[in-house]
C-alpha cells in the first residue's frame, strides 16, 4: 500500500516537533439530540454502544497518516491494531480511551484527567496539534477552545470555522439536504430527490403520510437527524390500512413511541424502488467542501441497506459502480 500523504514531524529550532495529528471518533455526538430523544432507554444505550463499536472502522479514515493519536470511547482489539498498522504502514499509533462513555466523547475527554493531561503534554512536545473529528459538534469546538486556553496550539484543518459550523447540522440533516437539492435542482436537471415535503408534529405528519400511502401504495417517513436507519419508517403495500382514518391512527401510534418525532422536523417522501444495477441499489459519493467553496471528491461506494432502511456497511472498489 503506497501512501501519498504524510505528516512530517522534523523538529523546529526550538526543539519541538512540528505537528501531531489527533483523531476523535465522536460518532454519537453527530446525532446526539436524536439519540437523547429515544423513548426506550435500553435502545438508547444500545445505539451509543453500537456507535462506539465502529471505532476500529474509523482508523481507516487516517490511513494516509504515519503517526497520530486516536481517541475512542471503546478499546480496540490489539490484534486489529497490529493488522491496521502493518496494512497502512503506520509507525506510531497512540490510542487513548476515555474512562467514561456517555455518548458525548468530547465532553468525556474534557472530564477525563488522564486523557486531558496527555493532550496537554502532546501540546508541549509538538509545535501544534491538528485535531480532526468524525463530526464538528459543539462539544468538539468546546474541547478545542479548552485546549487553546490551556496553552496548546491547535488547528482544525477539516472543520469549518465557528461562524460556519451551522452548516454541519443543517446540510447533514434530512430537511437541509432536501432544501439544498431543491435549490440546485433548478440548475442541474439530473439532481433529483423523491417527491416529498418537510413537516413538523406527529398529527400533521401522520395525515400527510397517510394520504401519500393510500395514493401511491407506499411512503417513507424520516426524522431530521436520524442515522444508519434509526429514525426511518418505510411502509410498502399492505403494511398499512387502506382507509385514511385507520392509516393515520396507526401512524400516530407508531410515532408516539419516540419523542424525536415530535421534537424535530420530519420528511415525508415517496417510496422509490432501488435499481440494484447501480451500486447494488444504494450508491453513495463522498465529497469535502473547502472554506473557499471548492469541492474535493473523496470516494464512491455502494451501501449495504436492508428492507427497513438500516445501514449495514459499504462496498468499495473500482467495479462498485458501472462505468
Amino acid at each position: 500500500m503506497k501512501k501519498t500523504k504524510k505528516t512530517v514531524n522534523t523538529e523546529d529550532p526550538r526543539g519541538k516537533k512540528r505537528e501531531r495529528v489527533v483523531r476523535i471518533f465522536n460518532c454519537s455526538e453527530d446525532v446526539w439530540p436524536f439519540i437523547e430523544a429515544y423513548g426506550d432507554k435500553k435502545l438508547q444505550k444500545w445505539e451509543i454502544d453500537e456507535n462506539a463499536s465502529l471505532s476500529d472502522k474509523d482508523l481507516f479514515s487516517m490511513a494516509e497518516e504515519f503517526e497520530f493519536t486516536f481517541i475512542t470511547p471503546k478499546a480496540i482489539d490489539p490484534l486489529f491494531v497490529d493488522y491496521y498498522k502493518k496494512l497502512c504502514q503506520v509507525r506510531d499509533l497512540e490510542i487513548l480511551v476515555t474512562k467514561r462513555h456517555t455518548g458525548k466523547l468530547c465532553e468525556d475527554v474534557l472530564n477525563d484527567r488522564v486523557v486531558m493531561k496527555r493532550l496537554i503534554q502532546l501540546g508541549k512536545e509538538y509545535k501544534l496539534l491538528n485535531l480532526t473529528a468524525y463530526s464538528t459538534t459543539p462539544y468538539f469546538l468546546e474541547l478545542v477552545e479548552t485546549l487553546k486556553n490551556s496553552g496548546v496550539e491547535v488547528r482544525t484543518t477539516e472543520a469549518p470555522e465557528k461562524a460556519n459550523a451551522w452548516t454541519v447540522n443543517f446540510y447533514g440533516s434530512k430537511s437541509g439536504i432536501r432544501q439544498l437539492t431543491q435549490i440546485n435542482g433548478a440548475i442541474r436537471a439530473d439532481l433529483k430527490m423523491p417527491d416529498g415535503v418537510v413537516s413538523s408534529g406527529i398529527i400533521d405528519t401522520a395525515g400527510i403520510a397517510a394520504n401519500k400511502y393510500i395514493k401511491e401504495g407506499g411512503v417513507v417517513i424520516k426524522t431530521n437527524k436520524g442515522h444508519s436507519g434509526a429514525g426511518v419508517l418505510i411502509f410498502r403495500k399492505r403494511e398499512l390500512p387502506k382507509k385514511f382514518a385507520d392509516c393515520e391512527k396507526k401512524l400516530v401510534a407508531i410515532m408516539k413511541k419516540d419523542a424525536y418525532w415530535e421534537r424535530f422536523p420530519i420528511v415525508v417522501e415517496s417510496l422509490v424502488t432501488p435499481n440494484p444495477r447501480i451500486g447494488g441499489g444504494f450508491p453513495n459519493a463522498e465529497f469535502f467542501i473547502r472554506q473557499d467553496g471548492n469541492v474535493e471528491f473523496l470516494y464512491y461506494c455502494g451501501m449495504r441497506v436492508n428492507t427497513k432502511g438500516e445501514f449495514g456497511g459499504v462496498e468499495i472498489g473500482e467495479d462498485v459502480l458501472p462505468k
